[in-house]
């Protein structure tokens, strides 16, 4: 089995487990009436890239080696293809191949197995075209968070151009303008099903398939995103880059010594720390503010026990931020959206002993 993590980035956290993904395979592997367990597990990752390393770590744990590929998808292709020809030529009970990548990764290998008389199993994320040269093709859906961000800025887009009463099929027409080959099915849900989720963020369904749009409304529930400066909010996945990048820069931190509210709070302020003196997540910080749920898995990585005491983890912000340049603010355009901003520059976080 052979993994691109770069390719899962973008695929909802549920989807990406790893397990699921291995029990996708085993499903696969016996309606091809195959047997065995999984010989060679292999993940390609250039692991400078924080997002793409969390990801290749979790398959680490299901005993994956790790090859790092400093390289750009065409070359880790090349790679990919490699490692599939040794595995292969090593071992001659292979009987089949699982590859999670893009089509553009696994298409070419499909020839070279088939001559050889193995299966390919083909794991890709969003909307892949049918494929005869794919024996067991297999999709994972793409992150609802990035689905929400494309909605708004659609949303706002049309009402720039004051367009207030518009069809779905108008949204859909401008869910396309704003990402090319923009489909539904690749999130794993419908569009008034994610509209109705929706609810309260500066539109109104009216009818089956129509909806009236508020512009000041949704203007406040829109983050527009300077490309230059902040990550782009069409682009899927986005959010949980930044749980990705958190995740990884608190791995440097030191534990806290115990679980009590006190220690909690004090591994709270030392995470913004480490956000504020971040490339990226400073920027947001500093921007549209980061979500809570940012701020949590950090604290997952620090205190993975700390929901065994009861406390609330938006408690622990409250205090956290207190005389600090971070505060606690509710979004404009959605009450259960809160975000920690920071106003302010906080000072260099000390190194971890």
């Amino acid at each position: 089995m052979f993994v691109d993590p770069h390719h899962l980035v973008d695929v909802d956290p549920k989807s990406r487990n790893v397990g699921r993904i291995l029990d996708q395979i085993q499903g696969a592997a016996e309606r091809l009436l195959l047997s065995g367990g999984i010989s060679h597990r292999v993940a390609i990752a250039d692991c400078s890239d924080p997002a793409a390393r969390d990801i290749a770590d979790q398959f680490a744990g299901h005993g994956f080696r790790i090859r790092h590929a400093p390289h750009p998808e065409s070359e880790r292709a090349q790679i990919l293809t490699v490692e599939v020809a040794e595995a292969a030529s090593s071992t001659s009970e292979m009987r089949a191949v699982a590859v999670v990548a893009s089509e553009s990764n696994y298409l070419p290998l499909a020839d070279y197995l088939h001559q050889s008389g193995r299966s390919l199993i083909a794991i890709s994320g969003g909307v892949v075209k049918p494929n005869f040269a794919v024996d067991e093709p297999l999709t994972l859906p793409l992150s609802l968070n990035g689905l929400q961000d494309l909605i708004r800025s659609a949303l706002l887009q049309l009402a720039r151009e004051n367009k207030y009463d518009v069809s779905l099929a108008e949204l859909s027409n401008a869910l396309q303008g704003l990402q090319t080959g923009f489909s539904i099915k690749a999130y794993g849900t419908q569009l008034n099903t994610q509209l109705r989720r929706m609810k309260g963020e500066g539109f109104v369904l009216h009818g089956p398939d129509r909806l009236l749009i508020d512009p000041p409304a949704v203007a406040a529930a829109a983050t527009v995103a300077e490309p230059a400066t902040r990550p782009n909010p069409s682009k899927p996945g986005h959010q949980d880059h930044e749980k990705t990048l958190m995740r990884a820069a608190c791995k440097a931190l030191p534990e806290p010594d115990d679980m009590t509210e006190a220690s909690l709070v004090v591994a709270v302020r030392r995470i913004l720390d480490t956000a504020a003196n971040h490339p990226e997540l400073c920027v947001t910080a500093r921007g549209e503010g980061l979500r809570t749920t940012v701020i949590y898995a950090g604290l997952s990585v620090m205190a993975p026990k700390y929901r065994d005491g009861g406390l609330k983890p938006v408690d622990l912000c409250r205090q956290a931020v207190h005389d600090s340049p971070w505060t606690l603010e509710r979004h404009p355009g959605n009450a259960t959206d809160v975000r920690l901003r920071l106003t302010a520059s906080p000072p260099e976080v000390p190194a971890a002993s």
